[in-house]
């Protein structure tokens, strides 16, 4: 949690914080796979009972809460679809090493992969340009159970 949203609550008066804290408590022990109106008995009539001022701001809250974890997993997704995109990369240097016989590495890097599949003529120009700027990240790469 981010200091503003953390400022946020500390604003809220004791009974709205109090609220907000069963919510977050209640939602972490199912996952949030349960609506907030059926984690908390009458959650609809506490919210109304909250002075008028804390009503919006609690379910603001919540919903920056929500943008943020969702914008979070967007951004764990692309990061598991490009190294997805790496892992394939690496593969492609080690079937090249398969067929030519020599011994494939298992823990092959972007910065090792790159050079051998250029020498192979196996990269393009986008993929050379793109590649370049990303070959010193480290992906991990599961070996071949086949083998």
């Amino acid at each position: 949690m981010d200091d503003e949203i953390a400022g946020r609550i500390e604003r809220l008066s004791p009974d709205a914080r109090a609220l907000f804290w069963e919510i977050e408590r209640r939602g972490e022990e199912v996952e949030f796979k349960v609506p907030p109106d059926e984690l908390v008995l009458n959650l609809r009539q506490r919210i109304a009972d909250l002075p008028v001022q804390d009503q919006p701001e609690l379910v603001d809250i919540f919903g920056v809460i929500a943008r943020q974890d969702h914008e979070e997993g967007l951004r764990l997704k692309a990061e598991g679809v490009r190294h997805e995109g790496f892992m394939e990369i690496i593969g492609r240097e080690q079937e090249l090493d398969k067929r030519a016989g020599r011994a494939v590495n298992e823990a092959m890097t972007l910065k090792e992969a790159v050079p051998k599949l250029e020498a192979a003529g196996e990269l393009d120009l986008l993929e050379r340009e793109y590649l370049e700027s990303v070959k010193d990240e480290i992906v991990w790469v599961p070996a071949d159970e086949e083998e």
